[in-house]
């Protein structure tokens, strides 16, 4: 497993695993052994966590005490969005970097985005091509089930079973959050056993 330290905003340091990108959450010495301990937590907020610990060449490597499941994630990597996050950062000076806000950052990025061909506006479903991360869930089912004309679905089969069984659905829509081919996103939940189910 490949480690890597991304440098951010206001001097500190993010952890980049397989394109997952973590940020510190606290960092400890360890009475048993003297070793400073990293705690790492997503920076997507999904729940994924991490613990490192620091060698004597000042580098992270994974604690041999902690337990790490690579499919503990529920997204998808994001390798485009940390190349250009860590090219804006490089970039700037080192005083606007340090007091760039995380939200101007993040505004950076999307400006940038807009740049790049793939992040740019579908005009028609044959020009959205979707990674293949997308179309799979992390256990690696079929995800995107149908693709036509103004439609995506994404489901699994087993979510068409958990929604047959489900005594209650309930409906959502939007407008402002799909490309401009669509008329909106549209999601359903239903819930089984008390667990929310997509």
């Amino acid at each position: 497993m490949n480690i890597d330290i991304v440098p951010c905003i206001h001097r500190g340091i993010l952890l980049n695993i397989n394109n997952f990108i973590y940020k510190k959450n606290k960092d400890l010495l360890r009475k048993t052994d003297g070793k400073h301990v990293f705690y790492w937590i997503c920076v997507n907020k999904c729940g994924a966590k991490i613990r490192t610990v620091e060698t004597n060449e000042k580098k992270n490597e994974l604690d041999k005490n902690s337990t790490f499941f690579p499919d503990q994630h529920c997204h998808a990597p994001d390798p485009i969005g940390l190349e250009i996050y860590q090219k804006s950062i490089n970039e700037c000076s080192t005083i606007v970097a340090s007091h760039a806000s995380k939200n101007s950052v993040q505004q950076l990025v999307k400006r940038q985005r807009r740049n790049v061909e793939i992040y740019k506006e579908p005009k028609s479903i044959d020009e959205i091509c979707l990674a293949p991360t997308m179309c799979q869930t992390l256990k690696g089912e079929l995800f995107l089930i149908k693709k036509k004309e103004k439609l995506l679905l994404f489901t699994t089969n087993d979510n068409c079973k958990y929604l047959s069984e489900s005594i209650c659905w309930l409906a959502d829509g939007t407008f402002k959050a799909c490309p401009q081919i669509f008329e909106q996103m549209y999601v359903i939940h239903g819930s089984i056993k008390s667990i929310n189910i997509l």
